[in-house]
């Protein structure tokens, strides 16, 4: 049945960890533990990869940072129903009130 051969096949690819490069595959992926607390405890610093924006983030709060970042690029909350736009999380409020022809 080709549908069991592929499925088994995507199990079966392999990647390697950017950081021990061991290689692993969907089944036997781990959360590295130690690793995370490395970094979670590191007091290096990363610049916000969203344009615009340049702010300097400890690298364990990025994840958080991105989560309220108003440089990130978003879509509308109405791009399944057809609008194409895409900006700012910054620029989405004036979207929905100016632009927008889904929203109320």
């Amino acid at each position: 049945n080709n549908s069991e051969d592929s499925s088994a096949s995507n199990n079966d690819q392999s990647a390697k960890c950017p950081h021990c490069r061991t290689n692993f595959t969907k089944n036997n992926i781990q959360v590295d533990l130690l690793l995370q607390k490395q970094i979670n405890d590191s007091t290096n610093t990363i610049t916000c990869p969203f344009k615009g924006c340049n702010t300097e983030v400890p690298i364990g709060q990025l994840k958080q940072h991105e989560e309220s970042c108003p440089y990130i690029r978003m879509k509308c909350r109405y791009a399944e129903w057809g609008c194409k736009w895409t900006g700012r999380k910054m620029d989405l409020p004036s979207h929905y009130d100016t632009e927008c022809d889904f929203g109320s």
